[in-house]
């Protein structure tokens, strides 16, 4: 699960990282997310179909 996740997750976390940079609250949680790994991926799947 987490290898297929990984290599789907470029585009989608391309698209909306500046929409996530607009706030510094959610810039620090982007941030955060990434320093915890295997955690930002749940997240950012979670964030991408809540977008759609």
């Amino acid at each position: 699960k987490g290898i297929v996740q990984e290599r789907s997750i470029d585009f989608p976390a391309i698209s909306f990282l500046p929409a996530m940079l607009v706030t510094a609250e959610d810039y620090r949680w982007m941030d955060f997310n990434t320093m915890i790994g295997d955690c930002k991926i749940s997240w950012v799947e979670e964030f991408y179909a809540n977008a759609l």
